[in-house]
């Protein structure tokens, strides 16, 4: 009896009710780890948090000073000072526009019974299968009994008046495909045009014109202002000004914009009188492509 009383009592003890997890954090304490840990990421990200909002209130305080502001300024205007030349804020070296319009640059020679021959420019405005046409001043061709265009090869061919409008001062002149020799047309090429109503007071620009008649020559400058308004015979224009010289023999030549495009017609003639221009330094005009283009398709079509 006391022997089955002895293993009763054995039983009694290692069957006791008890859980795995109970068990568990007894025997091993995990649950109470697990929580640390919890608690000292929270505690971190807390302190980062406040470090981060810390640091940004300091530095918004910081900006407002002139102290800081004036560091900032420097730093940007040494930057536009190293990549002046990339960006294109002031041009110094045009060769490469150049090169392109030359193929579509025009120097006209025209002659008549009153004035002798008088020199212009023009620009190569359009090509077909049967003729070639020039765009120039009405004023370049206004008294002409003779008309010769002289391309970028230095060969020169009689031209014809196609069409003209001389309110605002253009004029059309063609020449027969079957006139040209191989050599000229592939030298020539039809002139790429702009969009002269974004022009921005400042921006770049190059004018190139027969001047004096002693060939082709290029001038920079800057747009000075646009939509300037001049009167000349009654009528009033709007048009380019810039300081990039437009002299004698100008008329008619291109005024290209920084992608070599044509955005305006150099005009030596709108001035306050024939002579006034000479002693004004600085001043050049030029008719805004764009505000007279719907004139210059009618002209290339034979609508005057």
């Amino acid at each position: 009896m006391e022997i089955k009383e002895k293993k009763k009592n054995i039983e009694n003890v290692i069957i006791q009710p008890t859980s795995f997890y109970e068990n568990k954090r007894v025997s091993y304490g995990d649950i109470p780890n697990k929580s640390r840990r919890r608690m000292k990421i929270r505690v971190i990200w807390f302190l980062l948090l406040i470090m981060f909002s810390s640091m940004v209130v300091i530095l918004f305080f910081l900006i407002q000073t002139p102290q800081i502001d004036f560091i900032f300024q420097k730093q940007k205007l040494n930057y536009r000072k190293q990549n002046s030349s990339s960006t294109g804020i002031y041009v110094t070296d045009v060769s490469e526009i150049v090169e392109e319009a030359m193929p579509f640059m025009v120097a006209i020679t025209s002659k008549s019974l009153i004035g002798g021959t008088y020199s212009g420019s023009g620009i190569i405005i359009g090509k077909n299968s049967a003729e070639l046409m020039i765009l120039t001043n009405y004023h370049v061709i206004e008294q002409a009994v003779e008309l010769f265009a002289k391309f970028v090869n230095q060969k020169e061919f009689t031209v014809t008046v196609k069409g003209v409008s001389k309110e605002y001062d253009l004029a059309v002149l063609v020449i027969s495909i079957g006139e040209l020799d191989q050599d000229t047309l592939h030298s020539i090429k039809v002139a790429p045009i702009g969009y002269s109503r974004d022009l921005k007071v400042g921006s770049g620009v190059i004018a190139i014109g027969n001047v004096l008649g002693y060939g082709q020559s290029v001038t920079t400058g800057i747009i000075s202002a646009v939509d300037q308004e001049v009167v000349m015979d009654e009528h009033s224009y709007k048009m380019i000004q810039t300081d990039a010289a437009i002299n004698f023999g100008n008329s008619g030549g291109a005024l290209l914009n920084s992608k070599g495009e044509v955005i305006g017609i150099n005009s030596f003639k709108f001035s306050p009188d024939e002579y006034s221009s000479v002693r004004v330094e600085g001043i050049g005009l030029a008719i805004p492509i764009t505000d007279v283009s719907g004139i210059i398709t009618k002209l290339m079509n034979g609508e005057n």
